[in-house]
């Protein structure tokens, strides 16, 4: 649902949507809220749990799939 959004639209509140390293496939495995400035909350393995990550980082810029607006 939502919007597809390009890299260039994300702002605050959107959802950005990545692949994780153990899938050999393009399927969604982490999901994160922009927050402004490049930076998504999402959360990890129990610790630390929800944590704000720089999503316009290498990593996760090579994982990045795709972006949605919830309308």
């Amino acid at each position: 649902m939502g919007r597809i959004i390009t890299q260039k639209e994300i702002e605050a509140r959107n959802l950005i949507f990545f692949r994780r390293d153990r899938y050999s496939d393009n399927r969604i495995g982490h999901v994160g809220v922009d927050i402004g400035n490049g930076n998504m909350i999402n959360t990890y393995k129990i610790p630390p749990g929800v944590t704000i990550t720089k999503w316009k980082s290498p990593y996760w810029l090579k994982q990045y799939v795709t972006a949605r607006e919830i309308l």
